[in-house]
């Protein structure tokens, strides 16, 4: 959803296809979590501006070997516990794939980085814009998870204080605390 031109026309169109009571799984960006890999997209796009040409922010990216979460660490710059630590990371994900998953490749540019960087779409959601999304769409938020460095013991304390209702207020609540990059929407067709 996040890299298509009309996320709400794409998402009326994918709800018309499912049958009463289905349910509808949605991963998407969270702007709460990712504010400073947009303005490095931002940045980006500033410096290499034409769309027809994402060979040069690629190209640029690859330069300067930029890793998608590490922009804020210094990385590349002398931080060399974080590279081994990112660079860790990654073999142990190729390795638990066994090799099988295109999302973990030994490769040398990931495929993350074009995702974050260089693809010409990208939108970024918090919850009055998941609000806007859903909106005539026919189908109604039922539950939302949020990716969180945080422990569950904090989001735990958050729960106790403003419960466990699922409503976009909570989504909102939640989401400025937890500075999530993903929030994964479970909906219900109407």
């Amino acid at each position: 959803m996040h890299h298509l031109n009309n996320p709400k026309k794409e998402l009326r169109k994918i709800s018309k296809l499912l049958h009463k009571n289905s349910i509808l799984v949605l991963k998407i960006y969270n702007k709460n979590g990712l504010h400073l890999e947009m303005q490095t997209r931002s940045a980006i796009r500033e410096i290499f501006p034409n769309d027809a040409k994402l060979k040069d922010r690629l190209n640029f990216i690859k330069e300067t070997n930029l890793k998608r979460g590490l922009q804020k660490h210094g990385y590349p710059s002398g931080k060399k516990i974080i590279k081994l630590i990112f660079e860790l990371k990654n073999m142990f994900e190729y390795l638990k794939s066994f090799g099988t998953s295109p999302r973990y490749s030994l490769q040398k540019f990931l495929t993350e980085e074009y995702d974050a960087f260089v693809n010409p779409i990208v939108h970024y959601y918090d919850s009055e814009k998941i609000f806007n999304l859903i909106k005539n769409s026919n189908l109604k938020l039922i539950d939302f998870y949020l990716n969180s460095t945080h422990s569950k013991l904090f989001e735990q304390q958050i729960e106790k204080r403003i419960g466990k209702k699922i409503n976009l207020k909570i989504l909102s609540i939640k989401e400025k605390l937890l500075g999530p990059t993903m929030t994964t929407l479970v909906l219900k067709k109407k």
